[in-house]
């Protein structure tokens, strides 16, 4: 397997954006590109992680249960051995302050990517 640059940084390669935009499609590229590379990395799409009803009503979007539950799953992918993770999901500034504040720990370094205005999304409906 490949080596990561920084042993000491964990990489968090995050595509957001809205509905549409081809956050899954890319974050999946992106996965199967680095196993091709001979890299150990986890796929997360946090549309998964905030499936828990009833939502409380000061946070209908369910973020903090996503910002946990991401950090939870980031932290087994890292304990099982892989070299990063790439994650889709959430598309507006309130999850990815969230997620972020969640995500800002020794170690982790998250690169963001909005996939809003790519070529073949859905127009951003905001």
């Amino acid at each position: 397997m490949a080596a990561i640059p920084d042993a000491q940084t964990f990489p968090v390669h995050w595509l957001v954006g809205s509905g549409g935009s081809g956050k899954s499609d890319a974050s999946y590229w992106t996965y199967a590109t680095l196993l091709e590379r001979d890299m150990h990395v986890g796929r997360i799409d946090t549309d998964d992680l905030g499936m828990c009803r009833p939502a409380p009503a000061d946070d209908e979007p369910n973020l903090r249960v996503k910002a946990a539950g991401l950090a939870a799953m980031i932290g087994v992918h890292r304990a099982h051995g892989a070299q990063g993770v790439v994650v889709s999901g959430c598309g507006n500034s309130a999850v990815v302050a969230a997620l972020h504040t969640e995500l800002d720990r020794p170690g982790v370094a998250a690169h963001v990517l909005d996939t809003t205005g790519w070529p073949g999304a859905a127009p951003d409906p905001t």
